[in-house]
């Protein structure tokens, strides 16, 4: 009887370590949010090799094992094109199950992941989105451009003639950019383009960047200055003096080409980092807010419930 107590004390505390061992594990796992220029290879701060990348799904996901786990990219978008096969997707605060044919677009800094299935099939093209290859984009890059700033799952079933001509575009691509001279020659960024244009043709873009292409350059500065200072909490006019703007120009601008003013842009955006972090980070809420500028615990929490409804806490229970 001694024996059986002692045999049951030593299975429960090894289960109970081997719990406390796996809480641990995803406690680093999710400690932070890693950034990579090509998952798992270029560290934080790296840009491509190259204008852009393309490689097949089973390329990299084969050697992960079929998962690529919740990771960003600080400057790069990504479109990743299943042809065949399951996909789960993780995409900001999105989590989806979908089988190919199917498209995901992933602006620069939205957390993704990807479980893949043995047998997924397609493709991933990772770039960065400037002047040259919008201009190639045909007569629509205002379209690819507002196409590529919103994080999107599409599915593709039912639709018998884009899923061929996708593969036929990407497998193209793909071919192009393993060549020898790929990184010195402008044949892969027109292929890239056309196949942007191509995809975002045929999906309604509720698109506000109409205008100049001036202004394009300032909204593109203005997002890359809230990037810089989130943290921070400029004010608009801090703002707006670092582009050479006044405040109500600025203000102007981000109604005309965003539909929000200036301090709804860095609000929505203070409020996604902060529910990104709620999920893919491990620490104490208070710390969270800490981490985006907010001194005053109670002061975050009223700001990220004006936001999203829910409490901070609320929010990280039920996504989790």
């Amino acid at each position: 009887m001694r024996f059986r107590r002692s045999l049951a004390f030593l299975l429960t505390s090894l289960y109970f370590s081997a719990i406390r061992e796996e809480v641990a594990a995803l406690r680093v796992r999710r400690d932070q949010i890693p950034v990579f220029a090509l998952y798992g290879d270029q560290p934080r701060g790296c840009s491509l090799p190259a204008p852009l990348h393309v490689e097949s799904i089973q390329a990299r996901s084969r050697r992960y094992s079929w998962e690529i786990a919740p990771h960003r990219h600080e400057a790069l978008h990504q479109c990743l094109y299943a042809h065949r096969g399951p996909v789960t997707v993780h995409l900001e605060d999105m989590r989806q199950h979908v089988t190919g044919p199917a498209i995901v677009i992933v602006p620069a800094g939205a957390v993704h992941g990807f479980r893949m299935g043995e047998d997924t099939s397609g493709y991933v093209l990772t770039l960065a989105l400037d002047e040259f290859l919008l201009s190639m984009s045909g007569a629509r890059p205002k379209r690819v451009e507002a196409f590529l700033q919103a994080p999107r799952i599409i599915i593709l079933q039912g639709d018998e003639e884009l899923p061929a001509r996708l593969e036929r575009h990407f497998s193209l691509l793909h071919d192009e950019f393993q060549q020898p001279d790929s990184t010195s020659s402008s044949l892969p960024t027109l292929l890239a383009a056309a196949l942007l244009s191509l995809i975002a043709s045929h999906v309604v873009v509720e698109s506000t960047m109409r205008g100049k292409r001036s202004d394009f350059t300032v909204i593109r500065r203005f997002r890359a200055l809230v990037e810089t200072n989130l943290a921070a909490h400029w004010p608009v006019p801090r703002y707006a003096a670092s582009l050479g703007l006044t405040e109500s120009a600025l203000n102007r601008l981000c109604r005309r080409r965003l539909g929000s003013s200036a301090l709804e842009v860095v609000q929505q955006r203070l409020a996604l980092e902060a529910r990104r972090r709620l999920i893919y980070v491990a620490t104490p809420v208070a710390r969270i807010g800490a981490d985006l500028g907010f001194s005053d615990p109670a002061y975050f929490c009223r700001f990220f419930r004006r936001h999203t409804g829910r409490s901070p806490r609320d929010y990280r229970k039920q996504l989790q």
